[in-house]
């Protein structure tokens, strides 16, 4: 196996560690968070179209303006990454006007477009880098491949034995990490690099596992399956590190930063799923207990982590079961403590039953 893709995570460089009670929490609209960039920049679903918050300071405070991506000709959507490059470039999926679902790219000046080369079969982006190459699936013969994205043609990134793959996530040195089924029938997290293609990251495991992200230092996360249940893990170049647990039997890590923070979801002592961020100093921390000012969901998945320690959450109102989308800040951030809790997106009014009016962002090209 190669090491240029998986690097010790102990060895990465540490930042100070956030403590509890140490993040301000943005709620920005009903929905859910799938990504958040370095500019603060976070995108997601919302009411079955991909949306994206672009995100400004204002008075010292932090304000989000809602903006919707557009379509392919159908009624849903959803976007899972934004990458740090001028301008901004967004993918996600999106249904066509015949019910597909095709892999779509989103810049400013272009919109929104269907990175799918026909229309016979069904594709997904899921990660994308600061040079633009997107990473997903195309599902090709009543079986999804991983693939990369370089502006017309999907590219194969080759395959474990098995038929299936997903290709979760690409760092800006086209390493990239997902999962893909096994000779066997197993699911194992893979690496791929140019030079090296596809690699299993478990290939002595009769357990299942899923890498879903890498960060600049090739160090990546995911999830492993042990004993009949799912643990966050880390992989330093051979055995995945375990991460810890919130109490229950079960987690997942979503997300890590430059700094190797990694956020995901672990299952609590009582059986719910909280929202987690993992340190090597403190190890698993509940973010549910890391806030501030107590809010009224439960904090039921951190899906991305930027730099700053900006992180992007999916909450639940237990009252409804419905989702919401938050921003968590660490207070170290330039914020104003006495305006943490109710910030709503910048042209998103609040109006009756809890909804919001979207009002679609008026770009300019370039």
């Amino acid at each position: 196996m190669s090491r240029a893709l998986i690097v010790g995570i102990a060895v990465v460089g540490w930042a100070c560690p956030v403590t509890a009670g140490e993040y301000n929490a943005y709620h920005l609209s009903p929905g859910r968070l799938n990504a958040i960039n370095n500019n603060g920049t976070v995108v997601g679903w919302y009411a079955g179209y991909a949306i994206g918050f672009s995100m400004a300071w204002k008075s010292r405070q932090p304000e989000w303006e809602m903006f919707v991506l557009g379509d392919l000709g159908g009624d849903a959507s959803e976007a899972f990454d934004v990458n740090d490059h001028d301008p901004e470039q967004i993918v996600g999926w999106a249904e066509t006007a015949t019910g597909q679902m095709h892999a779509f790219g989103w810049t400013e000046a272009e919109g929104m477009v269907d990175l799918a080369v026909s229309d016979e079969h069904e594709s997904c982006a899921l990660g994308i880098n600061d040079a633009g190459a997107a990473v997903g699936w195309y599902a090709g013969y009543s079986c999804g491949f991983s693939m990369s994205w370089n502006g017309s043609e999907p590219t194969p990134l080759g395959s474990l034995g098995g038929l299936t793959s997903e290709a979760h996530d690409i760092n800006d040195q086209s390493q990239i990490v997902g999962w893909g089924e096994t000779g066997s029938g197993l699911v194992h997290a893979f690496g791929w690099t140019e030079a090296d293609g596809m690699m299993d990251l478990m290939p002595t495991s009769e357990e299942e596992s899923r890498a879903f992200a890498v960060n600049e230092s090739g160090a990546v996360v995911g999830w492993y399956a042990g004993y009949s249940v799912g643990f966050a893990m880390a992989w330093d170049g051979s055995e995945p590190i375990p991460l810890g647990s919130l109490g229950g039997p079960a987690s997942e890590a979503l997300g890590i930063n430059n700094l190797s923070q990694v956020v995901g979801w672990g299952e609590t002592e009582s059986g719910s799923q909280h929202a987690f961020l993992w340190t090597e100093s403190e190890g698993m921390v509940d973010l549910n207990e890391c806030l501030v000012e107590a809010v009224p969901y439960v904090l039921k998945v951190a899906n991305d982590i930027n730099d700053a320690g900006w992180i992007a959450v999916t909450a639940v109102d237990p009252d409804t079961d419905n989702e919401h989308a938050l921003v968590l800040a660490p207070v170290s951030t330039d914020v104003p403590t006495n305006s943490v809790w109710g910030i709503v997106a910048v042209g998103v009014p609040l109006v009756a039953a809890g909804t919001f009016i979207l009002r679609k962002r008026q770009w300019t090209s370039t």
